[in-house]
């Protein structure tokens, strides 16, 4: 399509989408969209690990060390307002972002901005206090006050930003094309059919203020710096602060070289074209955040000895499992308290730091429970032939190789593995009593049980869009939901389910287990288990990740498959042919079946689980794992009619190969 064509029909009214078109005069744009992609990679994983280490050890939790995971946090932000967009255009070859999704980006991408330098500014403060007035740091530079500063940083951020994007809001917009590689500011306001010049004016004040007075006085903090540190009395002491002050002046350069670069070129007179402004731009956006976390993670000895002993850590509890794992398994020890006279002393009791095994309590004085758990296995053989044969008939049939398949066979997948990581275990401890489970063992069955629960929420989110894209903008539903995008959403669900359930367990590995070793529950369950190391760990973190994952995992995929399904209905009001409307409602129909018997009861439980009974949740959480992985295929087969054409068609095709090969 032709710049010309793109222009058609827009004049002066906001468009619906842009074109990116930043990329298009380079002939490798996939070398660069993997290099970009490794990238962003690697700034997830260095800034991910540093907010894990400062977050999870308790001496890291001063001033210095809380600028780190802000800075980390904001590299995380800054990174993902613009690495997705050019991955998206130079490896998936999607060009067009919408309206709202563009200047949303641009919001956060100039707010990444704003609170890098923010960041670094309070940095070279810390500092500058640090060893200009060493005696009086801890009593000027106090944690409550850093977090108001942070905090302030923050509000001038969201405040400046909130002026700047009501103003692009307001422009109208003729132009479908960003010529630049992402939205940002400029590229926005040249879009619209205005004159940009009285637009300039606001970002250049936000400019002169980020790399005028942030960088002049981060300037001046390290020229006090450098004469503080010549009048140290000896050589040792200078090093020391200059070891100490490297990382920061490192990481400064690689943020204000790029705009210094871009500056003084211009001011002496060079244009730069569009290749060598876009570069400038990608640099600017992902080098310093990639070189944040490895430069505190190598220049820093705090963070590097923590990150050691975590490594090493791993190594020595498998050695001590295994080698105490014959002398530990004749009888649970429920309480640790047991073993002295003092219960107070308990805290100082290292034995079980890493225990062998757990006792997985399952359920409490509920006589012949034996015949529940052989339902459950009913459940799950059910389960397995129903998914298996929702996975053969997609496979088998090519056409039902469709977006929406992917995201059911997809849900299959998840529904089989999800069973296999939980019942077959459940019924091994409960039904021959085998209710010890390895440490390693608990905490994979809780990472897969998890997962695979996590993916269901996801993949039922993702067939919502589905309907909803389908329902309320059906002419353009095969140009949003194509193969690509699908295997992009399955593909970004399961990286993000990863992740999360991932950082769960791996804060479980830092608890130390001195008293109880019993899990009220009939899996490794993640709340029943990290509280046991209440008495003599810092449960905080693990705390946070209880309500943070749930939240991410279910309550926001919930509210926006109700959301979705109010713009649907909507939708439906305004279609006039009654027989249109019933079609519409009978495709949602089983999507909704699916969403009402995973979501209530789950939610139900966790929104309620200090006031719901241990039997109660057990029935509660054990149903709502076994039963939406049993009633999927039943749903989709018997309330689909692509699927029981498919499903028709192929035993047809069964019966008549037999019927050859007997004659």
């Amino acid at each position: 399509m032709s710049f010309s064509e793109l222009l058609v029909n827009f004049t002066g009214k906001n468009v619906e989408e842009f074109t990116i078109t930043g990329f298009d005069h380079l002939s490798h744009q996939k070398l660069l969209g993997f290099l970009i992609f490794i990238t962003y990679f690697l700034v997830l994983l260095g800034s991910g690990t540093n907010i894990c280490i400062i977050v999870t050890d308790r001496r890291l939790h001063t001033p210095m060390y809380l600028l780190i995971c802000n800075l980390a946090v904001v590299d995380i932000m800054f990174t993902t307002s613009t690495s997705p967009t050019m991955i998206s255009v130079l490896l998936a070859e999607v060009k067009t972002i919408s309206y709202y999704s563009c200047i949303s980006r641009m919001y956060i991408y100039h707010l990444g901005d704003i609170e890098e330098c923010l960041a670094l500014s309070l940095m070279a403060l810390d500092r500058t206090i640090a060893i200009s007035t060493p005696l009086r740091y801890h009593s000027i530079l106090t944690n409550p006050r850093l977090f108001l500063l942070i905090t302030a940083t923050w509000l001038i951020g969201l405040g400046v930003m909130g002026v700047l994007t009501a103003q692009a809001d307001s422009l109208p917009y003729c132009q479908p094309i960003i010529r630049y590689v992402f939205c940002d500011y400029p590229a926005m306001v040249r879009a619209a059919c205005v004159n940009p010049e009285p637009y300039w004016m606001l970002p250049t004040i936000l400019g002169l203020w980020l790399i005028g007075a942030q960088f002049i006085f981060i300037l001046l903090s390290y020229v006090n710096l450098i004469y503080t540190v010549l009048r140290l009395p000896n050589n040792e002491s200078r090093v020391q602060v200059f070891n100490t002050c490297i990382c920061h002046i490192i990481v400064v350069s690689c943020y204000f070289a790029p705009k210094l670069v871009s500056v003084l070129l211009t001011r002496i007179g060079v244009r730069l074209n569009l290749t060598e402004r876009n570069a400038l731009l990608i640099m600017a956006t992902l080098l310093p955040s990639l070189i944040n976390p490895t430069v505190y993670c190598l220049k820093t000895k705090e963070i590097r000895k923590r990150l050691v002993q975590i490594l090493s850590r791993k190594r020595t509890a498998v050695m001590k499992i295994i080698s105490s794992q014959e002398e530990s398994l004749i009888t649970p020890p429920v309480r640790m308290s047991y073993l002295t006279s003092d219960p107070n002393q308990t805290e100082n009791i290292d034995t079980f730091i890493r225990p062998p095994y757990f006792f997985i309590s399952g359920f409490i004085d509920i006589p012949h429970m034996e015949y529940y758990y052989v339902f459950l296995c009913f459940v799950y053989i059910i389960s397995l032939v129903g998914n298996i044969f929702v996975m053969m008939v997609i496979y088998m049939d090519s056409s039902l190789h469709s977006p929406k398949c992917i995201a059911v066979f997809n849900l299959a997948f998840a529904d089989v593995c999800g069973s296999t990581a939980l019942v077959p275990k459940v019924l091994d401890m409960f039904l021959f009593s085998r209710q010890l489970i390895s440490y390693n063992q608990c905490l994979a069955s809780l990472f897969f049980i998890f997962l695979f629960l996590t993916i269901q929420s996801f993949n039922l989110t993702i067939l919502s869009y589905d309907r909803l894209v389908a329902i309320c903008c059906p002419l353009r539903y095969h140009m949003m939901v194509t193969h690509r995008s699908m295997f992009q959403l399955t593909g970004a669900a399961w990286g993000f389910a990863v992740f999360l359930v991932l950082l769960a367990v791996s804060l479980i590995t830092r608890l130390s287990f001195c008293r109880s070793l019993v899990i009220n529950s009939y899996f490794c369950d993640h709340g029943p288990l990290f509280r046991l190391a209440a008495p003599c760990s810092d449960v905080v973190p693990n705390i946070v990740i209880s309500y943070l994952n749930p939240s991410i995992m279910l309550y926001f995929p919930m509210v926006f498959i109700i959301s979705s399904y109010i713009c649907i209905t909507h939708a439906l009001f305004t279609i006039t042919l009654p027989q249109e409307r019933v079609r519409a409602l009978k495709t949602c129909t089983s999507h909704l079946i699916l969403v009402a018997i995973f979501y209530l009861p789950i939610n139900f439980t966790y929104l309620l689980h200090s006031i719901i009974p241990t039997n109660a949740r057990i029935i509660n959480l054990s149903l709502t794992l076994v039963l939406p992985p049993m009633l999927n295929p039943f749903v989709y087969v018997l309330k689909t009619e692509e699927f029981k054409e498919s499903a028709k068609k192929l035993l047809s095709k069964r019966r008549a190969h037999r019927a050859v090969v007997s004659n």
